[in-house]
């Protein structure tokens, strides 16, 4: 509002800026929606294999299997990591088109 009462020329570019951003939002929302996917099936089984880890315990000190159960949480944790990375990656890569967008309105601005 403030924009267009102070620079009503912008009024004239908007067309043009719009086009990107319906580009980048239709871009970065299937690609999100995939990340959010992937990072919420690396939860279920990391968090299952705690849950099991505290209830048995006493049952993995006794068989000595406490290193596999160490690297079998670091493998499922690490996933789960990679899961969060992709999102935080497409998070961002939306923030910098949207910023170079923006800044192309301030340039028409003045």
């Amino acid at each position: 509002g403030l924009v267009l009462f102070f620079a009503p020329f912008v009024a004239l570019s908007l067309p043009l800026i719009l086009i990107p951003y319906v580009f980048i939002f239709r871009t970065v929302r299937i690609a999100a929606r995939d990340a959010r996917r992937l990072e919420a099936e690396a939860h279920g089984p990391c968090y299952a294999h705690f849950h099991d880890c505290i209830r048995g315990r006493g049952t993995i000190r006794a068989f000595g299997a406490v290193s596999r159960f160490e690297r079998q949480n670091e493998a499922l944790t690490n996933r789960m990591a990679r899961g969060r990375y992709a999102n935080e990656a497409v998070c961002k890569w939306s923030q910098a088109l949207t910023t170079q967008n923006g800044c192309v309105l301030y340039l028409c601005a003045g």
